[in-house]
């Protein structure tokens, strides 16, 4: 596999303009959740969340909105930039609807930056309860600081969303996802992110919750890639796929499961005891993690886009466009154990027809049920039951990056014959089945003997 150092996150290309007008309801099939969010003054912003009866429009106007967003910006957030692709301006982000001659966004110009994107200012003010400490992150839907609350006393992370129409109905379908995630798991057994409570402030929707510690990527790049020992990797691929059967029961599908959205609770590290210089680094002390982000999470039954996830993690039936459902999330987890085990990411690319190479290379043929029911855009990716690669527009770079590709056994190279080491290559293999049909449910993934084996 190439070396991740190879490839560094390139930085997101904001959108530009700001929106002004303000969506007051969301709605899953004729049930709606009318969310209003109204200010008592511009430092005491109140939410209050009533059920209601609606049409489903204004949900499908939310996840369309937002699926359109996580479609053009894939390229953009993926860890690693294109080999061979050079980024020209962002034709997609375009905000110009918005009119900025009203008085509300004369007034937003002082809190806002240009694209719509709150102005962070170190020790002010997110409300009378909030102190800004320090920006935590930024993203295509707004960025995440972290707040003094002295209410409660202790440090919040706020997620606050730009001023922009399409983020704020996209923000208040994940409002609508997170209160279910709370009402039917109040404890939190299963490890999903909890709202705390959310606001609107200056034209902002904020979201509160827990401050967590650094996410699993972040932990990783800190650590020099370092791969996780297996032990630590049973205990968050136990958690992991716990959460994904808690909101796959709820009807829901994450759709971009991948490192960067599982959060440490605690970074704290001790020095590893391993022999292996390629394992050697800071081991963690505790294990435990949180799902985060569903902002992309999907109802089974509510408007599917065609493109989800983010590349590296992107199950065959997304790439193929053959329908995809709560198999594609399983397939993430997938790619993400075999890059807590390696240390790299397992499919590092930014094209269909080299992504499907590197997974016959790394899992073998596709099947040719699978092929035969292909439509002509995705057929054209196979001559008879093999991917068509390498072809004339193919560069020397793409082939030595697939031809780097190694059979998924040899990759894992845990090089070891005890049944722990085995039953985690087969697990693995089991999640990354072609066939959505044939992959493992998160349920019969947790029955999976890797979970029931000794560590020696």
């Amino acid at each position: 596999m190439i070396s991740t150092a190879q490839r560094k996150r390139p930085k997101l290309a904001p959108s530009t303009n700001v929106d002004k007008t303000t969506p007051r309801s969301i709605s899953k099939n004729n049930s709606s959740v009318i969310i209003d969010l109204t200010l008592d003054s511009d430092t005491s912003p109140v939410c209050t969340v009533n059920s209601k009866t609606e049409n489903s429009n204004k949900r499908k106007k939310g996840n369309q909105a937002k699926q359109f967003e996580r479609e053009k910006s894939f390229l953009d957030r993926s860890r690693y930039p294109p080999k061979y692709y050079s980024r020209g301006k962002d034709n997609y982000d375009n905000d110009s609807d918005v009119s900025t001659t009203s008085s509300t966004n004369r007034q937003q110009k002082h809190y806002d930056e240009k694209d719509g994107h709150y102005v962070i200012k170190l020790d002010s003010d997110l409300t009378s309860r909030y102190t800004i400490v320090k920006l935590l992150g930024q993203g295509t839907f707004g960025k995440v600081v972290e707040c003094y609350d002295r209410l409660s006393r202790n440090y919040k992370a706020i997620k606050i969303i730009r001023s922009v129409q399409k983020y704020r109905e996209a923000a208040k379908v994940e409002i609508q996802i997170l209160n279910e995630l709370k009402k039917h798991d109040p404890n939190n057994v299963n490890r999903c992110i909890h709202l705390i409570e959310c606001f609107d402030y200056r034209h902002h929707i904020c979201m509160v919750f827990e401050k967590l510690s650094i996410s699993m990527f972040d932990f990783m790049k800190a650590n020099d890639f370092k791969p996780f020992p297996l032990r630590h990797i049973r205990e968050f691929a136990k958690q992991i796929l716990n959460s994904v059967k808690f909101i796959h029961d709820l009807n829901l599908i994450h759709t971009d499961l991948k490192p960067e959205n599982l959060m440490l609770v605690d970074s704290k590290t001790s020095l590893s005891k391993t022999r292996s210089r390629s394992r050697k680094g800071n081991e963690l002390i505790n294990t435990e993690i949180r799902l985060i982000d569903f902002g992309s999470a999907i109802f089974e039954e509510d408007y599917h886009s065609t493109i989800v996830s983010t590349r590296h993690y992107r199950a065959p039936e997304i790439l193929l466009q053959t329908g995809w459902s709560f198999p594609c999330d399983l397939w993430s987890v997938g790619c993400i154990l075999v890059e807590f085990c390696t240390g790299d990411a397992l499919f590092q690319t930014h094209d269909n027809l080299e992504h499907l190479a590197m997974m016959q290379a790394s899992l073998g043929r596709f099947p040719v049920e699978i092929i035969d029911e292909l439509g002509s855009e995705t057929q054209k990716y196979f001559y008879g039951n093999a991917v068509k690669y390498p072809i004339a527009e193919t560069t020397s770079n793409s082939l030595k990056y697939v031809k780097a590709m190694k059979p998924i056994s040899s990759m894992l190279n845990l090089q070891k014959d005890d049944s722990f080491h085995q039953h985690f290559v087969d697990l693995v293999k089991k999640l990354l089945q072609y066939d959505p049909k044939r992959r493992l449910t998160a349920r019969e993934a947790l029955n999976h003997p890797f979970f029931s084996s000794k560590y020696d």
